[in-house]
């Protein structure tokens, strides 16, 4: 894939596709054009004529696929591009529980993510969320977007986990990991059976060789103090680095402090009420899997994806 890094507005390093790139996907459908068009830089508030858009992104997206289009204000532009994205993208999307979303995969963060972002305020509206979350009830949390590798990981009792590479979706994932290793932590107290499963299924499990493998791998600047300091049972002594590091630690020792919190009051009924709240995180928890089909669409989704912020 053809990509060059350059700073937006605020400063921050992005990746973008060229534009050599962006000519190849003209004949590959709206969707691509619309997703190349959120990142090719604002079109003027209105749209004079052809000899002004073309070959520039999304104008010449818009007056390919409405002639009529020259000249129109611009929340009337992007109301149609979004009806155009939502009407291309939907239909390839899945929605998935988490017990749905990990099963048989490994899901790697690229180095060209940023670490942990995650703070309080996300943390309580995710523990919110669950809260409120009535039995039988699901909650849509957002969209995951993967790409396939072609690697593939056999655990030791034979099974194929394919590896993908986490383009969005790392913040919420690495949260539920988070709360998930915190879950197991007392699951072992009085289930050690169900803290072992789920330790398999969604924090490591061991390959043919019974080397550790990780159902969640964060990029180079973060994983193995995720792995030796925040997973590992026991935790090793190493203090943070890096702010991703405190985050993370942040948010293991936020969600420790909440179930603590939850065992006192529900006093003997905790091992029930933590049951029904294990079960809210990983089959009432629901996201949309979109997977991208051909490298060269990485960078442009990716870029897209991290102009939203947290």
């Amino acid at each position: 894939m053809h990509v060059r890094k350059t700073r937006d507005a605020r400063g921050s390093v992005v990746v973008r596709g060229t534009r050599m790139e962006a000519r190849r996907r003209k004949s590959q459908g709206p969707c691509r054009l619309f997703l190349y068009s959120a990142i090719a830089g604002p079109p003027p508030k209105r749209l004079r004529g052809p000899e002004t858009v073309r070959g520039r992104g999304p104008r010449f997206a818009a007056t390919r696929l409405f002639p009529g289009f020259v000249g129109w204000p611009l929340d009337i532009y992007l109301a149609l591009c979004m009806v155009i994205c939502y009407r291309e993208v939907r239909p390839m999307n899945s929605v998935y529980t988490l017990e749905e979303l990990f099963s048989g995969k490994v899901l790697v963060v690229p180095d060209y993510q940023r670490g942990y972002a995650w703070e309080d305020k996300q943390w309580n509206d995710f523990l919110d969320d669950l809260e409120y979350l009535s039995e039988g009830k699901h909650h849509y949390t957002g969209t995951v977007v993967l790409h396939q590798q072609a690697e593939t990981v056999r655990d030791e009792e034979g099974r194929s986990h394919k590896v993908f590479h986490v383009v969005d979706g790392q913040q919420r994932l690495t949260t539920v990991v988070l709360l998930l290793e915190c879950i197991r932590t007392h699951f072992a107290g009085f289930n050690a059976t169900l803290a072992t499963g789920i330790r398999k299924s969604y924090i490591e499990f061991r390959d043919l060789n019974q080397q550790p493998s990780y159902k969640l791998r964060l990029n180079e600047d973060c994983h193995e103090y995720f792995i030796c300091n925040i997973l590992a049972d026991p935790t090793g002594p190493q203090g943070p680095i890096i702010a991703s590091h405190k985050r993370l630690k942040e948010a293991k020792e936020h969600f420790i402090k909440y179930l603590t919190k939850r065992k006192t009051e529900e006093g003997d009924g905790f091992p029930e009420w933590l049951l029904r709240f294990y079960e809210k995180v990983v089959l009432q928890l629901k996201v949309s899997q979109y997977i991208v089909e051909q490298s060269s669409e990485v960078g442009v989704i990716f870029e897209v994806m991290n102009n939203r912020g947290k």
